[in-house]
């Protein structure tokens, strides 16, 4: 058994390694920008810039990056690869050696998946590790002696989980209704009243100790709690009124998720879960709460209306584990059959991905940049490609380094227009969208200000660059 473990990390390893040195994708060089300038300057939750996430993502990222792109690419590799041994030991613990056995490669494949995103450094490899571990010590806690320790530990790597991704609030859920269904199923007949307080209490307990700490973190920067409410929840609402102004229309992002689902053969690992459900259904409480599991876990990938591919991880650990359970019983044949189908599409779709990735014009823009900028040289980037910014490693004041952004927050373009009729105003732009994109500035006041001050000088793999004439001094 410890052979064929072994064997999966190795090909998930390789999987990973194959990719780690393609140019960082926007989110990527953009959480990474941020998390390397977190303590640079103040303004905002992080240091001068303005994100979307919860503050625990940022760690990963910034560990990562110090070591450069392919030093962020290991980090998520490890964090893959720990998941997919977790979801292992899981299915071991839930249904026996053959699940466990069944799990690991669905696990270490999906989890090494260019088609849903799973070989790049997505946030959601770094929150779906602390998540299904927390599921996991939920499970394992009940048959331990000390079960208190155990239980608060779940919950806070279940909060944890939160607190790097907002939408991965599924392992959380899924431990409210573990102990809402042994207080309904067993408290008074095999548990006492007592015990289920002692334990929901530690769970509890747990989990509040890193909100508490996060909490207490938001209070001493210039945002305070406010702040952080926005950018974890009240951003969520306005950017889904910005849609409407998306580059695609969120049909077509459903097609797109849609398509992963099958190709990447996440849709028949979901299937496979519901049948692993009902194999498990001796076991109520089990079933409650990884049926919650999975239900909440996808609602995090279906609720928040953008549908990105890499969306899909959040359904891995959970699919994976009752995968396992599913297809234990299954004769080998058929069983290798489908693992062997969804191994040829995971490793074909990496040169596939590799011939993309490359082709990426962002190093080429970035290079110019470097050649032609002087030190001290500021850049705008429009109206957002957050990894040229990272690779570019010029200053770049403007808080708001995505689209989104722009399109939600109502300080933005105004902000914007701000700064480019300001003496401080960028020396490059970097004209990657029109200024009229996403349905922007309509009265044409930016579109204005760019033909006042600035002049193409050169034209790179398509994108314009513009460099600033003289001092802006008009009024914006």
């Amino acid at each position: 058994m410890r052979r064929w473990v072994a064997l999966w990390l190795l090909v998930g390893a390789a999987l990973h390694a194959s990719t780690a040195a393609l140019p960082l994708g926007t989110d990527e060089g953009g959480n990474s920008w941020i998390a390397l300038h977190w303590a640079s300057t103040s303004g905002s939750l992080y240091g001068r810039y303005w994100l979307d996430r919860p503050p625990a993502l940022l760690v990963p990222y910034g560990i990562g990056a110090a070591f450069g792109a392919v030093g962020l690419r290991v980090v998520a590799g490890i964090a893959a690869l720990t998941t997919s041994y977790v979801v292992y030991r899981f299915a071991e613990r839930v249904a026996g050696a053959r699940a466990a056995r069944c799990a690991m490669p669905f696990a270490a494949l999906t989890l090494s998946s260019a088609v849903i995103g799973s070989t790049r450094a997505a946030g959601e490899l770094f929150a779906v590790l602390p998540g299904v571990t927390s599921v996991h010590l939920l499970l394992l806690a009940r048959e331990r002696s000390r079960s208190a320790l155990w239980f608060g530990l779940s919950g806070a790597l279940a909060a944890l989980s939160v607190l790097t991704k907002q939408s991965f609030f599924d392992a959380l859920v899924a431990g409210s209704a573990y102990f809402a269904a042994v207080f309904v199923l067993r408290v008074g007949r095999t548990t006492s009243a007592r015990s289920w307080m002692r334990d929901a209490g530690s769970y509890a307990l747990g989990a509040l100790a890193p909100v508490a700490l996060t909490l207490a973190w938001a209070t001493t920067t210039p945002l305070g709690l406010d702040g952080l409410g926005y950018a974890l929840f009240g951003f969520r609402v306005d950017a889904l009124r910005a849609l409407v102004h998306a580059s695609k229309p969120v049909d077509a992002r459903m097609l797109e998720l849609a398509a992963a689902a099958v190709v990447s053969g996440m849709l028949f690992l979901l299937v496979c879960a519901l049948v692993g459900l009902w194999r498990l259904r001796g076991d109520k409480v089990l079933v409650v709460t990884l049926t919650v599991w999975l239900s909440v876990a996808m609602f995090g990938v279906l609720g928040g209306g953008y549908y990105w591919p890499h969306y899909l991880i959040q359904l891995v650990p959970a699919c994976a584990l009752l995968t396992g359970v599913a297809i234990a019983s299954w004769r080998r044949r058929f069983a290798g059959g489908v693992l062997a189908v969804i191994a040829l599409v995971t490793i074909a779709a990496i040169p596939v991905s590799n011939l993309v990735a490359n082709r990426s014009e962002t190093l080429d823009v970035a290079g110019y940049l470097r050649a032609n900028a002087r030190p001290g040289d500021s850049l705008y980037v429009m109206y957002a490609r957050a990894n040229l910014v990272y690779y570019a490693r010029m200053p770049t004041p403007y808080p708001y380094l995505w689209s989104s952004m722009l399109r939600a927050k109502r300080d933005a373009q105004p902000r914007l227009r701000a700064w480019l009729a300001s003496r401080s105003c960028p020396v490059w732009i970097v004209q990657w969208q029109e200024p009229t994109s996403f349905g922007m500035d309509r009265e044409g006041r930016t579109r204005a200000l760019l033909d006042e001050h600035y002049s193409q000088v050169e034209v790179v793999r398509g994108v314009p660059i513009l460099h600033r004439r003289g001092p802006c001094d008009a009024a914006g």
